[in-house]
């Protein structure tokens, strides 16, 4: 599950004690153990979910029981909400979106993303700059119930001369979600194949006749946090209300064959009054290999500068601030536009060990707030890297025993 999240540390609720940081630790760790018990519950009940009479544990039978499933379910791609049946299913689809998000200020209003998807048919905002479509797949079964959801931004470099010399055109993915239930069922992997396939489309269309879906090249980005660069009280708060480990995240994203670029990425607000965000890294990966998302995309070493300023601008302009206020203006953004117009290529780093930190992260924060020393203004205002002096995620190392256990629930008194 991705999502853009959008925290301000000076608007927290202030933490005033070492108890009180006890227990948002218990009650992060709590969410993990329940999301563990959904992807058990969900894994459980493979055969009713799925109507399947199988062997469960006949991992290729399981497979194509999978795909099947997914062949059986009802996939919308959805540009425009102005018809009743569509703007219905968005609506469907907030409900679970709200429940996948259910911190206010890491989701956006209905309104605003149906507002977005209007300007897919805007001439006016065609013309201002990069060709651009936003989308959201939409997965039903067969109750009709909305089980998974992704909102993806595509834009084309068919105007952009300099970019096109490296890209035909760029796709940002921004929220991911699966019901619970069905989880482990393979949908992510199948939205993310339905976001590639649109957005090759779509750039292939507006270079003409010059080029087919196929022969697109596409860069595809994401933003994840960067958990070293959180404070402490955010990793929790973020952890109990996704009830997603963020280090757990970020090595998901990493197997799906996503990278990180070696920049100082600064998400800009996603409301007019909102705060720029600096711990998420921006992500990015090349075409996948057939049939597969995971482990199997070319390796990208380096990436273009200007692609990357290309990517940013658009993805700020049309889905961040989407009419809100003027990105061109805003100081975020101009910094990183003349950090990357000094630049021509950024180093895109190899797959990091996520996994490797993250106990020893989490057994950091564990020590710190049962501390005779604990401060929790620092708690609330420092960074994990700065806090417990780790600076750098280590490298990925194949074969490695990494261990997948979340570290124990009970908080020492």
């Amino acid at each position: 599950m991705s999502h853009k999240k959008e925290f301000n540390a000076f608007s927290r609720p202030p933490l005033e004690s070492a108890k009180e940081a006890r227990a948002l630790l218990l009650s992060a760790r709590a969410a993990l153990f329940e999301m563990k018990r959904e992807l058990a519950d969900s894994k459980s009940h493979i055969k009713t979910v799925m109507n399947w009479d199988g062997d469960v544990n006949d991992a290729a039978a399981v497979k194509l029981a999978k795909a099947d499933y997914t062949n059986r379910l009802k996939t919308h791609v959805i540009d425009s909400a102005d018809q009743p049946a569509t703007a219905a299913l968005m609506k469907r689809m907030y409900s679970l979106y709200e429940r996948m998000f259910p911190i206010e200020d890491e989701r956006e209003d209905l309104n605003k993303l149906l507002r977005v998807l209007k300007d897919n048919n805007d001439p006016a905002k065609q013309s201002e700059g990069a060709p651009f479509r936003q989308q959201w797949i939409v997965v039903e079964d067969e109750k009709g119930d909305v089980v998974a959801a992704r909102y993806i931004s595509t834009f084309s470099a068919a105007q952009d001369a300099e970019v096109q010399a490296s890209v035909h055109g760029t796709q940002h993915l921004t929220y991911s979600f699966v019901d619970p239930k069905h989880r482990s069922f393979g949908l992510g992997d199948h939205t993310m194949k339905v976001a590639e396939d649109e957005g090759r489309k779509f750039i292939a269309g507006t270079f003409g006749n010059a080029l087919t879906p196929e022969n697109v090249n596409l860069l595809q980005f994401c933003e994840q946090n960067a958990p070293l660069r959180m404070t402490p009280q955010a990793l929790l708060e973020d952890t109990r209300g996704a009830k997603t480990d963020q280090f757990w995240r970020r090595d998901y994203y990493e197997k799906m064959g996503f990278r990180e670029i070696q920049h100082n990425y600064t998400q800009v607000p996603l409301r007019a009054d909102g705060e720029s965000v600096d711990f998420l890294d921006l992500l990015v990966r090349s075409r996948p290999d057939a049939d597969s998302t995971a482990d199997k995309t070319k390796g990208l070493s380096s990436i273009a500068a200007n692609t990357v300023s290309f990517h940013i601008y658009n993805t700020s302009k049309r889905s961040f601030a989407a009419g809100q206020y003027d990105v061109d203006s805003h100081p975020e953004w101009q910094k990183q536009s003349q950090d990357l117009a000094a630049k021509t290529q950024l180093t895109v780093r190899p797959r990091l060990d996520f996994n490797a930190m993250k106990d020893v992260v989490w057994n950091n924060i564990e020590k710190h707030v049962n501390s005779d020393t604990f401060n929790p203004a620092e708690f609330q205002s420092k960074t994990l890297g700065d806090i417990y002096n780790l600076q750098q995620i280590p490298p990925y190392t194949a074969g490695q025993d990494n261990n997948p256990k979340v570290t124990r629930l009970n908080v020492v008194k």
